[in-house]
């Protein structure tokens, strides 16, 4: 019975970091839709800057994110770590 009760446990947590690496995904892929015009923009006036024999500035650069598998891989070793602990 105990064991069950593990099981289950380790498999919610399995499950809500891979529920969890969904969101984030989705959450990066909003993320760098709304910051693609601001890329788009920098490097049309670093262009144009270049074109006219200025120096051009800096280049935009999009927030980066941690990678989704990542993230639910680190959260299912860390579960798997806690069982580990508890039932040892």
């Amino acid at each position: 019975m105990e064991q069950d009760v593990a099981a289950l446990g380790s498999l919610g947590g399995i499950r809500q970091g891979m529920t969890q690496a969904q969101l984030s995904a989705d959450q990066q892929a909003a993320q760098t839709g709304a910051y693609e015009p601001y890329g788009r923009l920098s490097q049309y006036g670093n262009t144009l800057t270049g074109l006219a024999g200025g120096v051009s500035g800096q280049q935009y650069a999009e927030p980066q994110a941690a990678s989704p598998f990542s993230t639910a891989l680190s959260t299912a070793l860390g579960v798997g770590g806690l069982y580990g602990k508890i039932f040892k």
